[in-house]
């Protein structure tokens, strides 16, 4: 993939994350920027976030802003669910051509071709993985408080970092089927949509190290690099909002051109596996074949014997004409 192609999905990518979060931002901005322009209280979010001062805020709304918070978060969620799949199928679109000229058209047209079938991969998978991950959840949180007893300090903390790991394992799972299944329902030959999400489970079953090392080294390890880094940065930028903006937007950038390496990676391994399975049928032989070589290698090694036979036979033939042609020939000279 050229760098070229590159940027350009990283940008298509950005700007429609962008899009999402601007509205719940600007939202939270508005209820926020009225209650701290005026209270010397606040000051200390100058500095950085403060879990005290943030946590009287929320008090004071009665639960207005969590309820709001909830909104927005549930309405990013559906945006993401549904706007997801056809992202990637724009992607790999792009990543189809030969040319890197008019990627914004190939990716708008890829996007939507074919569009309810992607949109129910999308759907399916990443419903599924948060409906498992809410239930793995729940089972985690009941074995630390049967295991750890109910006045087990350090058990909240416990099941939240296991229910965080498992959660996180499970939506991993599922989206690395949803875009597997994407590159069998959109690359030539296309498959219909079960039986793409089906071998995109068998894939993953089968090769689940090499996939999972194809996300840490191509997403997860520079994602939480760029991320590392603007956490020491941002704590001095902070006099500096427009730089500060600017840091932000680097790191969503830098995420979007991980997330578009990956998916030229699954795509390239699943292509790999099709040619190399593909090239295991053609070599296979079928039981009737290997009894039709059998028969074939019979019929040879039997033919140079039966030559030898008719040869035999012709020469006694011969033989036995010849002493009858001489013994005539004897009589009438007689």
């Amino acid at each position: 993939m050229s760098r070229r192609r590159l940027l350009t999905l990283a940008a298509i990518w950005w700007a429609a994350q962008l899009l999402l979060a601007l509205p719940v931002a600007i939202a939270f901005w508005w209820w926020l920027a009225p209650r701290v322009a005026l209270s010397p209280a606040t000051d200390v979010l100058i500095h950085g976030f403060d879990i005290p001062t943030v946590s009287d805020l929320v008090q004071a709304e009665r639960g207005g802003i969590i309820n709001s918070a909830w909104a927005g978060a549930m309405f990013a969620a559906v945006c993401s669910a549904l706007l997801s799949p056809l992202m990637v199928a724009g992607t790999l679109g792009v990543l189809r051509k030969a040319s890197d000229r008019r990627a914004v058209g190939a990716f708008l047209t890829a996007a939507a071709d074919p569009l309810w079938p992607l949109v129910a991969i999308g759907v399916a998978t990443r419903g599924l993985a948060a409906v498992l991950a809410i239930v793995a959840a729940a089972i985690t949180s009941f074995a630390v408080n049967a295991v750890g007893g109910e006045f087990w300090e350090p058990g909240p903390f416990v099941s939240l970092g296991l229910s965080a790991t498992v959660g996180l394992v499970i939506w991993w799972t599922f989206v690395v089927i949803g875009d597997l299944a994407l590159v069998q329902r959109t690359e030539a030959p296309r498959r219909s949509t079960l039986t793409s999400v089906s071998s995109a489970a068998i894939i993953l079953l089968r090769h689940p190290v090499a996939l999972a090392r194809r996300w840490l080294v191509v997403y997860a390890l520079p994602a939480a690099l760029v991320q590392v880094v603007y956490v020491f940065v941002s704590g001095r930028l902070l006099a500096i909002p427009i730089l500060l903006l600017l840091a932000q937007q680097t790191v969503m950038f830098v995420r979007a051109a991980c997330r578009v390496r990956v998916l030229a990676a699954e795509r390239t391994y699943v292509l790999g596996w099709k040619a190399g399975r593909s090239a295991g049928q053609e070599n296979q032989v079928g039981p009737g074949q290997d009894r039709e070589g059998e028969i074939q290698q019979r019929q040879d090694t039997e033919r140079p014997v039966h030559a030898e036979q008719v040869q035999e036979h012709g020469a006694a033939d011969s033989e036995e004409l010849g002493s009858g042609e001489t013994g005539a020939d004897a009589r009438m000279t007689e």
